[in-house]
């Protein structure tokens, strides 16, 4: 009958045992059946605790691997203020500081910031390309197909209600004729995006980004707005500033699970809900 170890190293310093011995052991011939194996699991049980011992020390090493309680210690050696109340959130806040103060001021670090920090995927929008522009006359303009690959077909700069839908034009008011909103879009635009919408990877564009907004207020809305200078920040007041971002972010599920329940109706009779 064979031994159960309870002790990982243990078990390795039996094996490392001549098979001689272990013959013996297992036959009876050192006394009980299982001895040598019994005193080995003894100390192997102490030794496990100084390995692991040891492994977490080197864990707590870094702020990716290290105990919760560890990670104060590191923020205050790099000089980081955490602020997400997530773990995974502050680790992130730890680990790309130095990288995040190198990238400073792009919108992809902001957009990783946001994401990190608050652990949800979010939208950014700059708050200049939300101001309304009056275009002039000889302004040079970004080619269409560098801004959006969709956005040429049936773009014709020689007529006027045709040339209003080039994406890089400066505009002052939404144009009713189309609608604006998100759309499928493939990874090789230059105006794709990718977002995660219900955990599922989505590749989109904004279609018409001069048009009516389908959703006004989300982050498909690219209506051109007024600056609006006031203060403090709210959410109905002093968004729209080139000095500002907005962040669009799903609402929380809640307590509503995401999957419908569903229940016939012979359930429902039977626990007497009807």
């Amino acid at each position: 009958m064979s031994y159960q170890f309870d002790s990982r190293l243990g078990e390795q310093l039996y094996r490392l045992l001549p098979e001689v011995y272990r013959t013996r052991d297992r036959q009876g011939q050192s006394g009980n059946d299982g001895e040598l194996a019994a005193y080995l699991d003894a100390h192997g049980r102490l030794f496990d605790l100084i390995h692991a011992t040891l492994e977490q020390q080197l864990r707590d090493g870094l702020p990716e691997t290290s105990q919760e309680w560890l990670l104060p210690y590191f923020a205050r050696l790099l000089g980081v203020d955490i602020v997400s109340p997530g773990v995974a959130g502050k680790r992130a806040e730890i680990g790309e500081a130095i990288a995040w103060r190198q990238r400073k001021g792009t919108l992809a670090c902001a957009e990783q910031i946001a994401q990190s920090v608050g652990e949800m995927e979010v939208e950014l929008q700059e708050g200049w390309r939300r101001l309304a522009m009056t275009p002039r006359i000889g302004m040079p303009l970004v080619p269409a197909r560098a801004s959006d690959a969709d956005s040429t077909l049936g773009l014709d700069m020689d007529y006027p209600p045709a040339a209003t839908r080039h994406p890089a034009m400066p505009v002052a008011m939404v144009d009713l004729r189309r609608c604006s909103r998100a759309v499928q879009a493939d990874i090789n635009n230059p105006a794709a995006h990718s977002s995660g919408f219900g955990g599922i990877r989505q590749t989109w564009r904004q279609a018409n980004v001069h048009g009516a907004p389908c959703f006004p207020g989300s982050f498909e809305d690219v209506s051109p707005r007024t600056v609006d200078v006031r203060t403090p920040v709210t959410p109905d007041r002093g968004l729209y500033h080139s000095k500002r971002l907005l962040a669009f972010a799903a609402p929380p599920g809640g307590l509503f699970p995401a999957a419908p329940l569903v229940e016939s109706w012979a359930d429902a009779l039977q626990k007497g809900y009807v």
